[in-house]
């Protein structure tokens, strides 16, 4: 989705593996309206198993097209928005020389500037269905191979690719299959024409059947991870912040699904950019799904001019201190990670008192006069 168009795939007779088409849909006078229709030449390859558009520029995968081999391996094709013809059309068609057949090449697939993304989830090199992403570079208007990602440590029936998201010069890609379907997660970066393991990212307490990697997406230094298998069907999803000063990756909060979500695989789907995080819960509601709306805590203490709050221990389970520079301080607020307030107290000098929160992390506001002096953060446990 972009400002101005939508791609959405259109499901086949056969099922979701068999779609055959892709509808645009064009924003008009503050409304969307259906603009024009894409149809595979050949039937039954999955065309629009996977999409992604911006600008001018859509991607449309068929996983089991052929390659010009005329081996079933998958291939992506390249549209362009055409403003004089008013009409989406074919510039190319990309189908690695290293594919194999049923590899699904198109499975999942991210675009934003010059680096296309797309994966390829039944690749073998590290094993049957182990899968793989590769990373395409813009040049001149052409898009060429650039690297073809395999984790080292993945394994067969890994899925890597299973879903796949950027953000500059960073990827994240997952694979659900990973340690007996525990799930796996792991941020590539790019250095010249390689891209590079950054982390792998690890989650508190999975269990086998998680499904972590089950979506991803990243903006800047948060990433986010959902885990639909996770406690019995009904989903989690967990945020990791990479600290500017040493470069580490650490797993910060985690999103349960609202009360009444029962088995509904929250964290199937998820899109977050700009602080603003949409998590779907497909099988809830009698498998009507239903999609929740968040927002991150937006303060930045270095760019407010605030000084950082020391708080200990950290993390800290009943109380915790607070290392203040004014010791004319009147109120302390609490704030959990969605900017919500939940705590107010008129500060003493004593310790807080964080018995009654939940688990997660929590930005600490010391006040006076109405005016923030200090901002801290902490992990209740």
């Amino acid at each position: 989705m972009t400002e101005d168009w939508i791609i959405a795939s259109s499901e086949g007779p056969n099922g979701p593996n068999q779609s055959e088409s892709v509808i645009f849909f064009r924003r008009e006078n503050e409304s969307w309206v259906r603009h024009s229709k894409i149809t595979s030449n050949i039937p039954d390859v999955g065309f629009g198993f996977g999409v992604a558009i911006e600008g001018n520029t859509a991607v449309v995968g068929s996983i089991i097209d052929f390659d010009p081999a005329d081996r079933p391996t998958g291939v992506a094709y390249i549209y362009e928005f055409n403003e004089a013809t008013d009409a989406w059309e074919l510039t190319q068609s990309l189908s690695p020389t290293e594919l194999d057949i049923d590899d699904f090449f198109g499975n999942h697939i991210y675009i934003q500037g010059d680096v296309l993304a797309i994966s390829a989830r039944q690749d073998r090199d590290n094993g049957f269905n182990s899968g793989a992403v590769y990373v395409f570079e813009k040049n001149q208007d052409v898009w060429t191979l650039e690297d073809k990602i395999v984790p080292d440590d993945s394994s067969s029936e890994d899925v890597i690719g299973y879903r796949v998201n950027g953000d500059g010069d960073r990827i994240i890609l997952s694979g659900f299959g990973a340690d007996n379907q525990t799930g796996s997660t792991y941020i590539y970066q790019r250095q010249s024409t390689e891209w590079i393991l950054e982390t792998r990212l690890i989650a508190s307490d999975l269990e086998e059947g998680d499904w972590f990697g089950s979506s991803v997406a990243i903006d800047g230094n948060r990433a986010i991870v959902g885990a639909r298998q996770r406690n019995q069907l009904a989903g989690e999803v967990f945020v990791f912040e990479n600290n500017s000063d040493n470069g580490i990756w650490t797993q910060t909060m985690e999103f349960d699904p609202p009360e009444g979500v029962v088995e509904g695989r929250f964290g199937a789907g998820l899109d977050y950019q700009n602080g603003r995080l949409v998590i779907g819960a497909p099988w809830t509601n009698n498998l009507q799904g239903a999609a929740f709306a968040f927002e991150f805590e937006t303060v930045s203490v270095r760019e407010q001019n605030i000084e950082s709050l020391f708080l200990y221990p950290n993390p800290s389970q009943d109380f915790i201190h607070l290392n203040l520079k004014d010791n004319q301080i009147k109120t302390v607020e609490l704030f959990d990670m969605l900017g919500a307030k939940v705590a107010t107290y008129n500060y003493t000098g004593d310790p807080l008192d964080i018995r009654q929160l939940s688990a997660g992390t929590y930005v600490v506001k010391s006040n006076k006069d109405n005016t923030t002096i200090e901002i801290g953060k902490f992990v209740k446990l």
